[in-house]
């Protein structure tokens, strides 16, 4: 992680969801070489399957696929509060206008035309990738807000993951069972805690969960649980990365 603020695009993860095989393939090592991880996925069934057991960070998308068209995957994904947070991007033709004006509306993050060229492409993601929640916030800046040094902020972003990963393991078991009681009041202290330390990732995913849990039904409430497992696991490798 860069302690200039920079975000460390090994980190960043890009699922592409297209069905034409060489396109696929073409926007992979674009984002490959600019130093983007990536994951692919033929149409937007296995999209959700990716994004299921997955942290991603973009979504880049086609429109006309098998088994379910862009704006369909739009639809479902943007209904999905744990999913609606990741930023898309379409890829789309000049005759597809209307369907353009439809994925905006439904919350798209912005579009590039295809025949895609590796200068538009890398330009909108780094357009989106700046308004990412960052799993940290500048260490520099955290550190001298809290009065602390590098080894003492560490030490207490440690703690967080540490009893976080505790009360989770004890949290599933209820979890499993269907009581999320317990588990909607941990996301309300983890979120506290986080904001704290500039856990941003991390504060975002356990205050959406403090907030929707109480009300969602068992997949959602599931889905949240993961979420935060998910962002716990990323804290760890960011703060393994200080000082």
């Amino acid at each position: 992680m860069s302690l200039n603020g920079e975000k460390d695009r090994r980190n960043m993860k890009i699922l592409i969801v297209e069905d034409d095989i060489s396109t696929r393939k073409l926007e992979q090592m674009m984002l490959r070489r600019a130093g983007y991880g990536v994951l692919e996925a033929e149409n937007g069934l296995v999209a959700f399957e990716v994004l299921d057991i997955e942290h991603i960070d973009v979504i880049l998308l086609d429109v006309l696929m098998p088994e379910m068209t862009g704006i369909e995957f739009l639809r479902k994904f943007k209904s999905n509060p744990i999913t609606a947070r990741i930023p898309v991007i379409l890829c789309t033709s000049v005759s597809e206008e209307d369907i353009v004006h439809e994925a905006l509306s439904l919350g798209i993050n912005g579009y590039i035309l295809k025949p895609i060229n590796a200068k538009d492409l890398l330009q909108k993601v780094q357009e989106v990738e700046k308004k990412i929640e960052p799993v940290l916030e500048n260490p520099r800046i955290i550190t001298n807000k809290l009065g602390l040094d590098f080894a003492e902020y560490r030490e207490l972003l440690t703690l967080l993951v540490d009893d976080g990963k505790q009360r989770l393991k004890t949290i599933g078991r209820k979890v499993e069972a269907g009581d999320f009681k317990d588990f909607s009041l941990f996301a309300r202290d983890l979120s506290s805690s986080a904001k704290n330390l500039g856990a941003n990732a991390l504060h975002q995913a356990a205050l959406d969960a403090s907030a929707f849990v109480p009300n969602a039904d068992k997949e959602v409430q599931e889905k949240y649980f993961l979420k935060i497992r998910s962002e716990i696991e990323r804290l760890v490798e960011a703060t393994s990365a200080i000082g």
